[in-house]
Parts: C-alpha cells; sequence; structure tokens
C-alpha cells in the first residue's frame, strides 16, 4: 500500500486542519479518549482495548501520524454496521419521527453515500414488508404505486423500490406515509403542522412575528390575520397550501380537505444575505426541488451534521461552516461533511471554541425588534449590543430581556400572549452569554460575575 506523506495529507485535509498543522495552534488531545469519543458517537460503543492500544501506537509520534491515524479510524467507523443505527437515530431526534421508513431511508442514504438531496428528490421508495400494511388510514397495498420493482412482502427487511417514470408521486419523504400520518392534517391546523415541521426541521428556522419582504399571501382566519401573528403565518400559510389536494391520496380520504382553498404553495424563506426568496408550486416535486436546492437547507443541513460531531453546544465558526457548506454542495454527502466536520480541531485537539458574543444571541433577538425598536419599551437595536452606553441601564435591559424570555415572575412573558417562547436551544445560548459577561462583537465583557449571577439567578 501507498504510504500518504505529510504533504500530501494536507492537500486533502480542510482548510482548517491545513491552518492548525502548519501553525501548530493546536495540540491533539490523548489518543484514547480521542477514539472512545468518536467511536462512541459514530457506531454507539466504546472501542476495545486492542483498538485504543493499535491507534495509541499509529497515532504517536507528530501531529501528521496523529491525523493520517485519525482519518483512517473515522473512515473505518464509517463501514461499521452500528453507524446506520447511529445515523437512523440522529434523524429519530432531528426531525422527530419513530423509528420507521423515513428515518431508514435517511441511513440508507447516508450509509451507502448517495446524494443527501435524495430525501427530497428520489425515483424510489424504501420499504420493509411490515411497512406496506402500516397502522392508519393508509398504506401502499391500498395506493398502489406504480413500481418497476415489486414491493416487499410481509417479513421482507428494508429493500429499494424503484418507481415506474410515469409514477409521479412519492418522490419525496413528504408523502411517506409515515411523514404523513406523524403529522396529521385537521380541520383547526389546515396543514400547518406539516408546514411548520419543514421550517423548523429543515431550514433549521422557528418562525417569528417578522414579515418577510416577498411574504405577501392574504391570510386567513381571525387567528392568522392578527397583527401579533400576522408574520409566522404570512410564511406557514402559504407553505401549508403546498399539501392541500396533496397528490398519494384520493381527496376523497382526507378528511380535514377543503376544497374551497387553493392548492398552490408558496414558499417564501430567507436568502443567505437576509432577504426573501419565493417559490411556487402544487406538487410535491415542486415543493422538494425548491428545497434539494435551497441555501437555507445546505445551511441547516450542515448545522445538523456538525451536531452529530460535535454536539449541539459546541460553537461552529462562520468560516468553519462556510467550509462545511462548500464540501456539501461539492459532494452532497452527508457522509464526507461528517467527515470533515470530525476533522475540525475542536474534536481532536486542545483548540476550543471562543467564547459566546452578541452575535450568537441576535437572531434569537430579532423578532423583538418588530416592536421594541418602535414605540414599546423597553427600547433595544437588536443589531447592536450594548443596548445602552450607560452600564446601569444596560444590566436593566439585560435583566428585563432574560426575565421576560424565561417567563421570570414579576417580568411580562415574551413574546406575549399566544406566541411560541423562545426555542430551548435559544435560552441556553442566551443564559450561556450572559454567564460568560455578556460579550460584545469585539469579545469585551460587558458585566461581570455579580452581574450575571443576580441576572441569571433572579
Amino acid at each position: 500500500m501507498l504510504s500518504l506523506s505529510f504533504k500530501n495529507l494536507l492537500l486533502l485535509l480542510p482548510l482548517w486542519t491545513l491552518a492548525t498543522a502548519s501553525a501548530h495552534a493546536a495540540t491533539p488531545l490523548p489518543p484514547a479518549p480521542v477514539l472512545n469519543k468518536i467511536s462512541l458517537i459514530i457506531r454507539g460503543r466504546a472501542p476495545l482495548r486492542a483498538e485504543s492500544e493499535a491507534f495509541s501506537r499509529a497515532a504517536a509520534g507528530d501531529e501528521a501520524a496523529f491525523l493520517k491515524a485519525y482519518g483512517e479510524r473515522l473512515d473505518a467507523y464509517f463501514r461499521d454496521p452500528g453507524f446506520a443505527n447511529q445515523v437512523e437515530a440522529y434523524h429519530q431526534v432531528w426531525w422527530h419521527m419513530p423509528s420507521g421508513e423515513s428515518t431508514h431511508l435517511a441511513s440508507y442514504i447516508v450509509t451507502q453515500d448517495r446524494p443527501y438531496r435524495e430525501i427530497f428528490v428520489k425515483d424510489y421508495l424504501y420499504l420493509a414488508g411490515g411497512n406496506v400494511l402500516s397502522i392508519g388510514y393508509f398504506n401502499y397495498l391500498s395506493i398502489a404505486p406504480l413500481t418497476a420493482t415489486p414491493i416487499p412482502a410481509l417479513g421482507e427487511s428494508y429493500q429499494v423500490i424503484r418507481l415506474s417514470p410515469d409514477e409521479p408521486r412519492f418522490r419525496s419523504i413528504f408523502s411517506n406515509i409515515d411523514f404523513l400520518q406523524r403529522f396529521p392534517d385537521t380541520a383547526t391546523n389546515s396543514n400547518r403542522k406539516r408546514a411548520n415541521h419543514i421550517f423548523r426541521t429543515f431550514l433549521c428556522e422557528n418562525l417569528t412575528n417578522v414579515v418577510l419582504p416577498g411574504a405577501k399571501i392574504p391570510v386567513s382566519g381571525p387567528h392568522g390575520s392578527s397583527p401579533e401573528c400576522l408574520g409566522c403565518h404570512t410564511r406557514l400559510d402559504p407553505m401549508a397550501r403546498f399539501f392541500d389536494q396533496w397528490p398519494p391520496y384520493d381527496q376523497d380520504q382526507l378528511m380535514s380537505h377543503d376544497g374551497s382553498r387553493p392548492a398552490i404553495g408558496s414558499l417564501v424563506v430567507k436568502g443567505p444575505d437576509g432577504s426573501a426568496q419565493a417559490t411556487t408550486g402544487a406538487t410535491e416535486s415542486a415543493l422538494g426541488v425548491f428545497l434539494s436546492q435551497s441555501p437555507q437547507v445546505q445551511q441547516c443541513l450542515v448545522q445538523k451534521i456538525w451536531e452529530f460531531a460535535a454536539g449541539p453546544n459546541t460553537r461552529l465558526e462562520d468560516s468553519a461552516k462556510a467550509e462545511l457548506v462548500a464540501t456539501l454542495q461539492r459532494t452532497g454527502s452527508f457522509k464526507s461533511t461528517l467527515k470533515q466536520a470530525f476533522l475540525h480541531p475542536y474534536l481532536w485537539s486542545t483548540e476550543a471554541p471562543s467564547p459566546l458574543n452578541f452575535a450568537d444571541v441576535a437572531p434569537s433577538l430579532q423578532g423583538c425588534a418588530t416592536c421594541h425598536a418602535k414605540e414599546q419599551a423597553p427600547f433595544f437595536d437588536a443589531e447592536h449590543y450594548p443596548f445602552s452606553q450607560n452600564p446601569d441601564e444596560n444590566r436593566t435591559l439585560l435583566r428585563r430581556i432574560y426575565g421576560a424570555a424565561t417567563n421570570v415572575a414579576g417580568y411580562v412573558r415574551m413574546p406575549p400572549g399566544t406566541q411560541p417562547s423562545l426555542p430551548s436551544e435559544s435560552l441556553a445560548k442566551l443564559r450561556d452569554w450572559i454567564g460568560a459577561g455578556a460579550l460584545d462583537a469585539h469579545l469585551q465583557a460587558t458585566i461581570n460575575d455579580a452581574d450575571s449571577k443576580e441576572i441569571l439567578d433572579e
């Protein structure tokens, strides 16, 4: 076997590893705990003692030896059968789905290193015999999809069933029966539950009361037209329209179908520069193709890949995220992008992420700016921090913001009314930011330890 020189190794590594290796800014951690960590994450079990000893021997010496041995172990663990189980388990949490058709499809795509966009645009079903007669209103036998290969019989394991070219349905996970039953349509939610799932899961966006330019679709109903709800519904309701007259099923079977609603959906998402981008369509394919090409979906997917490798609370800098996005765009591969994430120095060296600063929490406060940058007290600019140049006023503002966001007694709950609270990950990030001194954009602390404790322990 040809040996890989250090020079050639560097050509294969991402830029952050190259910078670390050339500048020696990071020192590899002891091999045994590094191997234990990646083994538990990738294949769900600790390495055997012999594995750990072999890795320690191979990684001994300089940084090049460590990285070479580390990369080889990553490749070996990605081939381990346990990797498929870990991928499926991760998608169960990320997609809010039980083990079944959709999560097995994700595991198949990742472990077989197929383009990840196939979750949105595919020409096959991935079914086991037990899924054919699914519990609920629908099953594949009653729907009778047109296929080029037979649907598996009861008891047969998961396999690819090629769809016929003239079968327009089942081209994304959004027509998987387990997806439709996990996020059911009702007379009250009118497919909004499915629409919200797409925003949250594939766009990494918890909708807030901000009306984006381009989101001009009329919103029906008293709840959807009230001022405090309009920002969400001008985006949520058009997305929900993609699911009206949904092609996989006879519309007479859809209990909550309202024939008066148009089938045309209008998906409005945020572009990389913050501007609005819109598309319209009425089919599963139209929605799937748009999502498969959306920069926001790619950014969200990279964030989830990073969380798979590093956990949800490890900071991913913009430069590293841009490189992961570039890898995903170039390869289309979840696995290749995941490997690059594991090569980040935070996962194998003494290098640690910089502390949270205001840029990390500012997105969570953007929804507040609609009111508080205008007439509502307290006034603050959600794009700039410190909010006030007066330290006392600034501490008071932070106390009120944190108290309102976490529903502390004595503070008016924010967001008000029936609007959903900030997501738990946003609240955790806000708490960590305050606890670290509420650093501004220049990484300068704006409050001391006593202030942090007073705000957080109130």
